[in-house]
This record gives structure tokens, sequence and C-alpha cells, in this order.
């Protein structure tokens, strides 16, 4: 029972006591994550030198030098090449004897002889420091010694016309490359400084610009003259080094000052005003900037900070020159501490530097490059889940499936689905009955359907192991009682074997169980085989499983096994501290067959199915909880369970480069592992952090699912209603290149616009090119519905003027009419528009001309196709008929005329009196000039008239007739 109530306390440990951490450290500044970093040296005491203060350069052969502050064979410092592999070769050791200088602290340059040249702050034959000149095979001059009265020379550089140009304290001086050394301006300790920092020349006007510890940003001329351009309001500012930007303005950083006196990134016009472009906090984006900036071919500033970040050991961060800024890494220790020197960009876009610690403590040379995207898919909200402790499947719908340790409808946590876009659907909320607090990760068998473990409830209340579809069906397939043959308490994912039946862990049993349910403990755990099985087993190519406990074997720190499907149990491994312990995370079968796991006191290791045991990184990532994925590249991907990560890749060869840091709003505490999907992007889950943070009962949010590309950056599409898009899943991109997006609009809908980062783009258009992608992004399409197109238009002709009609479109606010003069030739420009009725006359016509017409529909997403097309030829009206004539007969009167011109039908009036028709015809639409009045009375006198009609209207009556029947 003692290893049960161990693994009882450790899921409530691990998620509440990194609650009570959150309290203490967590800060509200967002870290994209948008780089990644690799050690490239990490220096040792001995002969290649410590404490590398000063940055580096690359040289014209490709290769980096830099300057060592101490170490060295002598121990007073060392000059060292770097090539981009990281070899390093120690090109000179600092004797301090004779004329020769020690403790090199302000880097070097390439001089255009192609010579290094810098300076030491001692040593030389006044003992005040030196100005030294390099071969690039390391045969060193000293062209200068400085007077012992605190000279504390700059790192030099080498103007226009060729000669070198730099300062001490309380000086600047000129040198020629043969050593002629000249003072050009000595400060008064007055308003304009006395301290001055290393010097840039614009190449503008030629002149040099510099800042002095003192507070004020000075510039002088080649020949001397200095004049003082700004002086900052508070002394305790301490302003670095300048750089001068592309836009014309210079960039810097203030050591203090700020609203939290921790520094300050500024502008400074060449008309003199300063602008405070940020304000470091000590928080996630650092403190105390102890170096200047550089622009990177991006336009954009790049610099590092001595202290905060989300481990307090310092940041490197980008900012725009419109002062919005990134946290590109945080050091943690073992990558590096306290920055003091900036960056430079090498030709292959990285941007390299160095700290003063390191693995060995002793310093480290390091490359951030672009290319680690990272954004945040799902903030939890607590009744949609909380705390998603496991990592996700993705299911061969093309779907995330994954569990939440508590929240949702009852409070017991939930099994989720995640589509591509990022929209989490909840499938299931536990109830205790069917299970509680599931913690390990799902896993998809071969019949499609999901299996899980729940760490509590059912009806044993010790667990249960579960199987649902993809629809939230859910089975409960077996409650653990806490027997001693039967376990109970698991908390890993099951692993689906080559036999078809699916194998797990409780705490300190292995069983089989058949995807129908029926349970087989396989074998029993002594505490000296091992104890709280909290991973997930792993089959080898052997047909074995092979798994780890946290605790047990012959120290109590751990332990490898292997057993066989069968039962038959074999122990590989005890930890005894050294090589690690507590290993929850469980093994990773490699591509060359071995196994590979981390522990949670550090140690990454390999062994072989043959027992033997290999450290890989003796001490990198503290509380890795999730096991590690082989990548698609062959590389290794997990996250270390700190509140803050990191997530991380391992080479087989055991090569660290952290990818991400947390800092809240992206999420903390990624207990879950990685899954990698077909395109290549990671997938993963945080226990705490997300958007939702400081809603309901919990301050620090409710947990996140992420996705992260390494070496590209990350597009996320979204379509709206209406329509598709041809990527559908966030897809990664490698720096500089593109991606077109192609829309695809559902019938009545057509494409209205395209959003970058939800900034309108693009008005309309089948596709969007996103192309120089050097950042993460969103590209969202929206569809507008458009009315329907108008139908039965019908033309009808009259004098000038053509009236037409059509049946009302669903959908439609307004219609336009479109008039030509050959079929279908009709104008692109509406002869009327804003029509919200379904008639229209169309006037001013050419009597005798055919036209054309077709009408759209509009609303306000857009507008229809143009409907059916309909003719008319307007025509003038007839004639007036003439040579009417009556003729009487019994009962009838035949009525005759002429024919008018142009008539189509006539109408006949009648009455009896001279000209005293009625205006109602007796007749109307007579085809001929002939009509039959049989409506007659005998005996009574009719007099008749009789008009012509055509689609132009009518003409006048023509002459009388009389008769009597």
């Amino acid at each position: 029972m003692a290893s049960t109530h161990m693994s009882t306390t450790s899921y409530s440990t691990r998620l509440f006591v990194s609650l009570l951490f959150i309290l203490m450290v967590f800060l509200l500044v967002a870290n994209r994550g948008v780089a990644s970093i690799v050690t490239l040296h990490s220096f040792n005491p001995g002969s290649s030198g410590i404490q590398p203060d000063s940055g580096l350069i690359q040289a014209a052969d490709g290769n980096f030098y830099g300057t060592t502050y101490v170490g060295g064979s002598a121990g007073l410092g060392t000059v060292f090449e770097l090539t981009p592999a990281g070899t390093l070769t120690t090109l000179h050791s600092f004797t301090g004897t004779g004329s020769e200088g020690s403790a090199p602290n302000a880097g070097i340059i390439q001089a255009s002889d192609g010579n290094f040249y810098g300076t030491t702050y001692g040593g030389g034959t006044q003992v005040g420091g030196t100005i030294f000149r390099m071969t690039p095979s390391g045969a060193l001059t000293t062209l200068h010694s400085f007077a012992n009265a605190s000279p504390l020379p700059s790192i030099v550089i080498q103007g226009s016309d060729g000669n070198l140009y730099g300062t001490t304290y309380g000086a600047v001086f000129k040198m020629t490359l043969s050593g002629t050394f000249t003072t050009l301006y000595s400060f008064t300790g007055g308003p304009d400084g006395s301290s001055p920092n290393s010097l840039i020349q614009s190449s503008s006007d030629g002149n040099f610009y510099g800042t002095t510890i003192e507070g004020t940003i000075f510039k002088v001329t080649p020949s001397g003259t200095l004049t003082t351009l700004y002086t900052f309001t508070s002394p305790a500012s301490t302003p670095q080094c300048l750089v001068h930007g592309s836009d014309g303005n210079f960039y810097g950083t203030a050591l203090y000052g700020g609203t939290a006196k921790r520094g300050i990134v500024f502008r400074f016009t060449p008309s003199g005003t300063l602008t405070v472009l940020h304000s470091f906090t000590n928080g996630p984006d650092g403190a105390d900037p102890n170096a200047g900036l550089i622009q990177g071919t991006d336009g954009n500033l790049y610099g590092t900070t001595a202290n905060g970040g989300v481990s307090g050991f310092g940041t490197a961060f980008q900012i725009t020159t419109t002062g919005i800024l990134t946290t590109v890494h945080s050091f943690a220790g073992p990558d590096g501490w306290h920055p003091s020197s900036g960056l430079m960009q090498a030709s292959d876009g990285g941007y390299y530097g160095t700290t003063p610690g390191g693995q060995h403590n002793a310093g480290s040379v390091f490359k951030i490059t672009a290319g680690s995207a990272f954004v945040t898919l799902c903030s939890f909200g607590y009744t949609d889940g909380s705390y998603p402790q496991a990592g996700l499947v993705h299911a061969t719908d093309g779907n995330f499936y994954g569990v939440t340790g508590a929240g949702g409808a009852a409070g017991y946590g939930t099994v989720f689905k995640m589509a591509p876009d990022g929209a989490v659907t909840t499938l299931h909320s536990f109830n205790y009955q069917d299970g509680a607090y599931p913690i390990g990760d799902l896993i998809q068998a071969a019949d499609g359907n999901l299996y899980g473990t729940t760490f509590l409830g059912g009806a044993g209340g010790q667990g249960s192991v579960f199987k649902m579809t993809t629809t939230g069906v859910m089975t409960t397939l077996h409650w653990f009682i806490l027997q001693p043959t039967d376990g109970g308490l698991p908390e890993a994912a099951l692993v689906q074997g080559s036999d078809g039946n699916l194998y797990g862990t409780t705490s300190y049993t292995v069983f089989k169980i058949t995807p129908s349910g029926t349970l087989t403990t396989l074998h029993v755990l002594t505490s000296s085989e091992g104890s709280n099985l909290r991973s997930a087993l792993v089959q080898g190519t052997d047909g074995d499983f092979y798994g780890t406990a946290s605790f047990g074997g012959t120290s109590d720190k751990g332990t490898v096994f292997k057993i066989a499907p069968a039962g038959t149990f074999t122990l590989l491994h005890s930890f005894t501290g050294p090589d690690g312990s507590d290993p929850e995370a469980g093994l990773t079968l490699g591509a060359n067959g071995n196994f590979y796991g981390t522990t949670t006191t550090g140690p990454v290791f390999e062994i072989t199915p043959g027992s033997a045991l290999f450290t890989l990184l003796p001490k990198v990532n503290v509380g890795s909880r999730a096991r590690l994925t082989l990548g698609m590249d062959g590389n290794f991907y997990g996250t270390a369970s700190g509140v803050f990560g990191p997530v991380f890749q391992i080479t087989p060869g055991g090569v660290l480069t952290t990818l991400h840091t947390f800092s809240g709003p992206d999420g903390l505490t990624p207990f879950g592992g990685l899954v990698q999907d077909s395109s290549g992007i990671f997938y993963g889950t945080t226990v705490q952090g997300g958007a939702n943070a400081g809603t309901g009962n919990n301050a620090y949010g409710y947990g996140t699912i992420y996705a992260m590309a390494v070496g590209a950056f990350i597009v996320v599409p979204s379509a709206g209603p209406g329509g598709s898009l041809n990527y559908s899943t966030p897809q990664p991109v490698t720096g500089g290149g593109s991606i077109t997006f192609m829309a695809t609009p559902n019938a009545r809908y057509f494409v209205k616009q395209w959003l970058l980062d939800g900034a309108v783009v693009q008005a309309g258009g089948a596709s969007y090119l996103l192309s120089n992608v050097t950042s993460d992004h969103t590209v969202a399409v929206s569809f507008a519905k458009i009315p329907m197109t108008p139908t039965n238009l019908t033309a009808t002709p009259g004098n000038g003027r053509v009236t037409l009609s059509w049946t009302a479109s669903l959908g439609a606010a307004s219609y336009s009419i479109y008039r030509g003069t050959t079929s279908y030739g009709q104008s692109a420009t509406p002869i009327a528009a804003g029509i919200t009725g379904t008639t229209y006359v169309s006037t001013g016509l050419t009597n005798g001309t055919t036209y054309y017409y077709r009408v759209a529909a509009f609303n306000a997403s857009g507008n229809s196709p143009e409907g059916n097309q309909a003719a008319a030829r307007p025509v003038a009206p007839p004639s007036i008929p003439t040579s009417l004539t009556a003729t009487a007969a019994a009962g009838k009167v035949t009525l005759s005329w002429t024919a008018s011109a142009g008539a189509a039908t006539y109408n006949v009036y009648r009455g009896t009196s001279s000209f005293g028709q009625s205006a109602t015809p007796i007749a109307t639409g007579v085809p001929s000039t002939t009509y039959v009045d049989s409506a007659v009375t005998v005996g009574t006198k009719y007099y008749y008239r009789v008009a012509a009609f055509n689609s132009g209207g009518n003409s006048a009556e023509g002459n009388q007739a009389v008769a009597t029947p």
C-alpha cells in the first residue's frame, strides 16, 4: 500500500504544487517562442579560457572570433576561433608579461587588412591595458599601452578613413593600423560626462556617435570636436552603445531607468528627440540590458538582458522600431545565464552570442535561429474541461483527441475532440461512476475506437479502462478495485500490441485487456522490481514490452524493465542517482531499436534491449513527465514539466535545443507529451495557463492546446461560413518561404475578403499568396451570401420605351438593369441601379432599334449573376384607319376599313348618336380589317369608328360610318 499512497499523492502534488509555484512567479508577459537556441560550445576551466564576456564577430573566413576575460594557459584571457559547427580553437593566451596585455573584455574586430584588433583591460608596459593586433594564425603584437589610470578601453572600430577609433575612461582616441595613437577628446566630467561607451560611425555624416555611463548621447567629429546631443533626465539610466538604424534614427538600451527601473530600449532621432520604446519589467520580458542592440536583416532590433526572463537568468529579445518586443529566448542555466554582451547576426541569418554561464559554469557560445513557431490553438475554461495533463492523439479522421484531468459538467474531467482549426468539442464529461480524473493519453486502436484510463472513479473507486467512439459513445471496459492481483490508480496510457490486445499499467501491476474488456494481470511488481508505474509501455522490435517505474529498485530511484506478452518479467536497470532517478516519463523506441527516456532529476538516457544504459545528457531538463516523441527527422522531442517547460529537441547524439519556454498566456506546466502530424507540426497540451487566466476559480488558467513547428513558422488557416480553403490544418512554412491559399465558396456565396493576422489584406479573389514568411501568422477568408439570380425577365416594347418585368429574387434588396443593342452585349455599367420593385420602364429609346436587357440582384454582401436576357424593339403608334364602311343586314352590321400602317390590331367603337361612340370598345384586338356586329336591335341607327393599336400605342379613331339594321 505504500506505493499506492505515493502514486495517489503524486497526482495532487504535480497538479497543485505547480499552482503554488505559479503564484510566486507568474507574470503576464507573452513569450511567443519564435526562436530556438542551441549551445555551440560550453567553456571548461583550462586552456580554452572562461568567461566570454564580450560578443562575437564573424570573420571573412566564415568562422567566429571572440575573447575570454580569464582562463587560458596563464589564466589571463584568450582569443579564440569557433567554427559554425562548434569546434573551438584557442588562438592566443594572454600572459600579461612584457608589453602584452591581459583580461580582454571588449571584443575584437577584423580590419580591412585582414588582421584582428582589440583591447585588454590590464597588462602592457604601463599596466593600464593595451591595444593589440593579431593575425588570423594567432601572432599577437601590442600596438599601444595605456597608463594605469583606469582607462578601461572599449572595443575599437575602423573608421571610413581606415583608422581605428575607440574610447577609454575619460577620452576618445584614434590610432592608425601601425600604432600611431592620438587622443581626440578628453571628457571633463561635467555636462559632457566622463565614461564613454564604444562608438559607432554614421554613414551619412561621417561623425562618430556614442553614449556615456553618466547619461549623455554625444557626437564627435574625426578631428575631435564633441557635441552633447542629449542628457537623460535620470542619470542612473546608464545608456549602452548605439546602433544606427536603416531609418536614419539611432537605437539603444539603457541599463537602468524606465517605469520599473530595470532598463529601457529607446529611439533617438538626429534632431535630438528621444522616445522610450520599451521599459523592462524584470518579468519574462527581461531586465537590465547590459549591451547594445543590432539591427537584423529583417529590420528588427535584437539584444539581450542580463536578468529577468522566465527563469531569471536573462533573455534574448527582438523589438520592432515601433516598440513591439518579443522575448525570443529565456536562458535557463545549462544553456547560459546573465548575458552581458550583445548579439551578432551571421551570414546564415542566425544570431550568435556569449554568456558567462553554461553547462560547466564557465561560459557558453550560443546560436539563436528563427523558426520554432508556436501557436496557442485553444484555452480551456473549466466547463469544457481543465488541466489537460495528457497529450493528444491524431486520429485517422484528421481530428485530435485528448482528455482533461478535471473540469467538465461534473468536474471529474472530459474527453474532447479538437478540429485542425482549433475548435474543441467536449465528447464526454466523466461523472465519477464511469471514472474520474483521466490523466493518461488516449490511443486509437486498430478498430478506430479510442481507449484510455481514469485515475479514480468507477464501481471500485480506483480507476477504470474505457473505450469511446470518435462520436462520443462511451463504454467502461474494466473497473479497478485495488486488490493485490487487480491493481488500481492507473496514470498511464494504454498501448496496443501486435496481437491486437491492449497493455497497460496500474500503480504496481502490468495488465493485458482485450478490446471487449477481459483483463488479465500479467505481473505484480515487488519493490525491488519497481513501484509507482506512471508511464505507458512501449513494444520493442522483439515483441516484448518495455517500461519504467518511478521508484523501487536497488536504490529506490526507479527502474527500467521489460515484460513479455505472456507475463515474463525482466529487470533491466535500477537507477542509483548519478544516472538519474524517477524515470516517470517512460521510454521511446528509437530508429536504431534502442530506447530513450528522461528522468525527473535531469539525465536523458539511452538503453539497449539488452539493458546497457548510456547517459546522453547528464543534467538538462528537470521534471520530464511525458515520454519523448521520435520526430520524422530522427530527433527526439519532449517537454519538461516545470511551470515554464520548456519544449526541447534532443538529437540521438545528445545535442539539446530549447524550442519554446512557456510564459503564461501560451500555457504553463506542460505535463503531456507531443504528437506530430503528417506535415511535421507538433501538438501538445499544458496543464495551466492560457487566455482564460483570471476567470472562474483559477487565477492561472485551465490549460491550453498548442501547435509548434521546428525549423519553420506556423500559418494557421481558417474559413468563415459559406466556403472552404485548400488547407484546413496549421501549415509549416520555412523562413522566407511562401504559401498560396485557395478558397472555394459554396453555392450562392463568394469570397468577400482575405485577412492576415486579423487585418484585411485583399478584397475578394479566389486565392491569396502569403510570401516571405518570417513569423507565424493567421490567414482567414470570409465569404458573403449573394441573392438569387433574377428570373422570368420580360421586355414589352412601347413608343420610345420598353417595359421590363421579372420574378423577385430571394435575398435581394435591390436590382440593377443592364442594356445593350446586341445579344448578350449589355454594358458593364447599369442603366439603372437600386430598383426596389420588379418592374422598370426604359425610356428615351429609338423606335425600330432592338434592345437587349438583363437584370442582377444586389444585397449588402454583393450581387448575383445577371439573369435571363429579354429583347424588345420599340415602335411608333400606327396610322389612323380610313375608309370605314358600315353595311346593314337582318340582325347585323358588317364593318370594313382600310388597313393602317403599323397596326397590329384594331378596336371597334359604337354609339347611337353621331360621334357619340362609347369610350369602351365593343370589340378589341381585332386582327383583320373587317368586323360583324351582331349585337344590334333592328330599326336602331348605329354610329361606328375604328382605332388601330400596336406596342407603341394606339391611333386616333378614324372616320365615322352609319348603318340601321
